[in-house]
């Protein structure tokens, strides 16, 4: 009997958004995101990463529906790539999240991406708390949408009003490949329930993606798409297969400049907003699966002596002239 499995885990990524209503109208947010990596041996500068929850950040946001526009803004990163030490010259992830509250007062719509981009992009900030609070301001002006739509009384503060839920699982697979599995949900509750449980639910929305590419050259070999909206009276609702939509991007890299084709196509049509947001993860997801490969890579004595790590300018710890990026050009 052999130990090698034909499709081997290597990481799971997941970020929640949980919004509730708050006083005077407000919703409150709180979001997390959770990298948790399943094998490798990741030499980076000054340390070796192991296999275990190597990200935990969460974001605690207020959000004013009449504005559009967050009133509040806390981060938190319990756990991070890079604590202070000799290696990175006592700085770390956490340094930059600050800047973040830049995006305090910028409306939802329209204003906040490229408000989020300038303060916190690249060598700006940390890639795990930006994808974070994109994702939460998706999930805000979905819950607005949602709400807006939906009878009833107002909800007491504290009340839940949406859970998303958000999953990229990432295996290897022969033959240099990997595959990404997305999984992403919505669930919006009712302002009033019933007697029956589901009686809470006002829809739900479900979404998955499933990609295959080349885990070097990140070009796509097979990319699926589904999707399903149901209510109290149609659970059993099937998914509905949309694999058509994003077929020609099959041939395409995934990294580098795939994102900005979904956002042309998808960014302007509020339906497609999950649809939008569980693609949107397939980057960054490969990002943190590769990682896991890092065993390719220790046959390199100057590899092994520099460690691995990001690009330059990818963040605000790998930025050019950085500390990491100062010992990786000594070796």
């Amino acid at each position: 009997m052999t130990t090698e499995a034909r499709v081997e885990p290597l990481h799971t990524r997941m970020l929640t958004v949980d919004v509730r209503a708050a006083e005077g109208g407000a919703l409150a947010l709180c979001g997390q995101v959770l990298d948790l990596r399943k094998r490798g041996l990741v030499p980076l500068p000054g340390a070796l990463q192991l296999p275990g929850v190597i990200h935990h950040m969460t974001l605690a946001a207020r959000v004013d529906p009449a504005a559009r526009a967050l009133t509040e803004l806390r981060v938190e990163q319990p756990s991070v790539a890079f604590e202070p030490s000799p290696a990175t010259r006592g700085e770390s992830c956490r340094d930059p999240a600050g800047a973040l509250q830049a995006l305090v007062g910028v409306r939802l719509d329209g204003d906040f991406l490229p408000a989020l981009t300038g303060c916190f992009g690249g060598p700006r900030g940390c890639t795990h708390l930006l994808t974070l609070a994109r994702l939460a301001a998706s999930t805000a002006l979905r819950v607005l949408a949602l709400e807006a739509a939906l009878p009833g009384p107002p909800r007491a503060p504290g009340a839940r009003v949406l859970r998303r839920s958000l999953t990229i699982d990432g295996f290897a697979v022969p033959e240099r490949a990997m595959e990404l599995a997305v999984q992403l949900a919505d669930v919006h509750l009712a302002r009033e329930a019933g007697d029956e449980l589901f009686d809470q639910l006002a829809s739900h929305a479900e979404v998955r993606a499933h990609a295959r590419l080349d885990r070097v050259t990140t070009r796509l070999e097979a990319l699926a798409l589904a999707e399903r909206r149901r209510t109290r009276a149609s659970l059993d609702a099937p998914l509905e297969d949309r694999s058509a939509e994003v077929a020609d991007l099959v041939g395409r890299p995934l990294v580098g400049g795939l994102g900005a084709e979904l956002v042309r196509r998808l960014g302007g049509d509020a339906a497609a907003a999950p649809r939008l947001d569980a693609l949107l993860s397939l980057a960054p997801g490969y990002v943190q699966c590769v990682a896991a490969l890092a065993d390719l890579f220790l046959g390199s004595a100057a590899g092994a002596a520099a460690g691995l790590g990001a690009r330059p300018d990818s963040c605000f710890m790998w930025r050019r002239g950085g500390a990491l990026q100062r010992a990786r050009d000594e070796v």
